[in-house]
């Protein structure tokens, strides 16, 4: 169904192979191929004799394959079919030629049909070289295929995956299998390092190490999802994959990870319509003279993520999977019912877009009895616009600002009624009023607890939304209303921003600035001063261990210097002129820095 093009392309080609039939099986029927992912598994080295042998084991592999995330959970979006192409000698070929050759596998030449063979240069790497054959069978037999998986008859572990996915049938067939799947079906690469020439940008790998930019961003802080390099030195250093040693394509006893999962299933919604079938048939118009369902089949997945969305006229209406329609529902001569349905799987973090799908009725037999006013938004905040939608007229449009077309674009400053009526061809004119709620921005208001000392516990302040959203230096970032930052550092110093969403989420922004002071640096530890009396009233006296000249800052708690002294060993600072509360004093002598505070009385 999804390769006319490719298939005429060998048929015309390589029509030297002839128009073989072949014996076609079903083993797992759950819909029209026309709109499933149709599987076919392929055979190769298998004789006559052998076909139940290949048989049992594509069924085995079939069962495999929809019991494991995400085709599990979507397996009724599938179809497998096998086509049986018995070869002339059992096994495939091993030329013993690669460095990593099985030092227990004997070296073959087979006569098998497709040229299935283990390769020269990476043994485990095994693949037919009569391409051209695969698609010819393909096209005399099974041309709406859409995933091809090739068997092949030999118990040595092998496997690989391009434009379609092989593997032998060793103890762990069934996981190879999918993990080759992975790479033909999902356009996956491999997570462990296959080498140079398997390098690329891809889904789940990449040269972009930042976590803004890397691909899988949607997925960081997930268990297990990280921007992981491939190795530690020479090339490998440089690509990054989403897991490490946590997903199927690096690592046979695991699961796809979450980044994989996406690409797969963001793949099967490429190929198949959740909407299976409609009744009566969608694009069709309807004369409705009495009550009238309106019914979606649907493809469910398990556990069913599909939501259905019913539209009448511009306006949504309630359904699951059928609505019922009578003629008094329907207040124009001619109506458009749209079904809209989307797969909210949380496997997929991205736009709902490709996985949404939709169908329409055109449906006959209302008449217009009333019109009305449809905003795109119910509210707006200050400065937005919208468009305002005259939905149900079938005749002249007339608006209260003078327009006369379907719909309007307006930009309220304050909350104002709109007006419009329609002349109908009978002479009949109605109207209608919307008032158009208009809404102020939020006046926010942030802060911090500060000035602070290394290894402080930062605690910013927001006020004045519902909702909010800070970022700042060292790409912090929290939707809490009033997050902190434990063992704060010099560097975690800077300007603190803040969005702040209020009533009908209309967005603020404002900031706060963050200081943070050094205490002493790291080589100077163990070095402390002495301030007597602290508390204090009339004032204070400092003691230093160091040699040589100090300077000593007395300073407030917004950062205000208010005395200072050079001295040697000890000084003294008169505070009878300050107001109650804290303040600092920082020592410098060198390299070396002290900071301590003091409480006057």
């Amino acid at each position: 169904m999804k390769h006319t093009l490719l298939l005429t392309f060998f048929l015309l080609s390589f029509c030297s192979f002839g128009q073989q039939k072949f014996k076609v099986d079903t083993l797992v029927h759950n819909g029209n191929v026309s709109n499933r992912i149709n599987v076919v598994i392929l055979g190769d080295g298998f004789m006559a004799h052998e076909m139940p042998s290949f048989i049992s084991a594509a069924r085995n592999f079939a069962t495999a394959f929809n019991d494991y995330d995400p085709f599990k959970q979507y397996h009724k979006y599938l179809n497998f079919f096998t086509i049986s192409t018995p070869s002339v000698e059992s096994g495939i070929n091993n030329p013993g030629t690669a460095p990593d050759a099985y030092s227990d596998q004997p070296v073959l030449k087979v006569n098998n049909f497709y040229g299935g063979t283990f390769g020269t240069s990476i043994h485990r790497l095994v693949v037919v070289t009569r391409t051209a054959l695969v698609y010819d069978v393909l096209a005399s037999n099974f041309p709406e295929y859409d995933m091809i998986v090739i068997l092949f008859n030999t118990t040595f572990y092998g496997g690989s995956g391009g434009a379609f996915a092989t593997f032998t049938l060793n103890t762990n067939a069934n996981l190879v299998g999918i993990h080759e799947i992975g790479h033909s079906f999902g356009k996956l690469s491999d997570e462990y390092w296959a080498g140079s020439q398997y390098a690329r940008e891809n889904i789940n790998m990449t040269k972009e190490a930042r976590q803004e930019h890397v691909r899988w961003k949607d997925w960081l802080g997930t268990i297990n999802i990280g921007i992981y390099p491939h190795g530690t030195t020479n090339e490998m250093a440089q690509w990054m994959k989403p897991a490490n040693a946590n997903c199927l394509m690096e690592t046979l006893n695991k699961h796809y990870c979450v980044v994989c999962k996406e690409a797969t299933v963001e793949q099967i919604f490429s190929l198949v319509n959740p909407i299976d079938k409609t009744t009566p048939n969608a694009d069709s118009t309807v004369h409705v003279t009495q009550q009238q369902d309106f019914k979606l089949d649907l493809i469910e997945p398990n556990p069913n993520t599909l939501k259905v969305l019913w539209n009448l006229n511009g306006e949504n209406i309630e359904g699951t999977d059928k609505v019922t329609l009578k003629p008094e529902n329907l207040n124009l001569e001619v109506s458009t019912l749209t079904a809209t349905v989307v797969d909210e799987t949380p496997m997929s973090r991205k736009d709902q877009t490709l996985r949404t799908r939709s169908v329409s009725w055109t449906i006959t037999g209302g008449s217009s009895t009333q019109i009305h006013i449809v905003p795109e938004k119910d509210s707006l905040c200050v400065g937005e616009n919208t468009v305002l939608h005259l939905r149900g007229c079938s005749g002249n449009i007339l608006w209260g600002s003078s327009q006369t077309t379907n719909s309007i674009t307006v930009n309220p400053a304050t909350t104002t009624s709109y007006t419009a009526q329609c002349k109908l061809n009978n002479g009949v004119i109605l109207h209608d009023t919307l008032r158009l709620n208009v809404v102020q921005h939020p006046t926010p208001k942030a802060s911090n607890t500060g000035p602070y000392f290394e290894l402080d516990v930062i605690k910013l302040k927001a006020e004045g939304g519902h909702r909010y959203q800070w970022s700042g230096p060292l790409g912090f970032a929290s939707n809490e209303q009033n997050p902190e930052i434990p063992n704060a550092l010099s560097i975690n110093s800077g300007t603190y921003h803040v969005n702040v969403w209020g009533d009908a989420d209309c967005l603020s922004s404002t900031s706060t600035d963050v200081k943070v002071e050094i205490l002493m640096s790291r080589e100077h530890e163990s070095l402390s001063i002495n301030v007597f009396p602290n508390p204090a009233q009339d004032f204070i006296r400092l003691e230093v261990p160091f040699e040589g000249l100090s300077t000593a800052i007395l300073y407030s708690t917004n950062g205000k210097v208010l005395k200072n002294a050079v001295f040697e060993k000890n000084t003294s600072f008169r505070i009878s002129d300050l107001s109650p509360g804290l303040y600092f004093v920082k020592v410098q002598n060198g390299e070396k820095e002290v900071v301590t505070k003091v409480t006057v009385l």
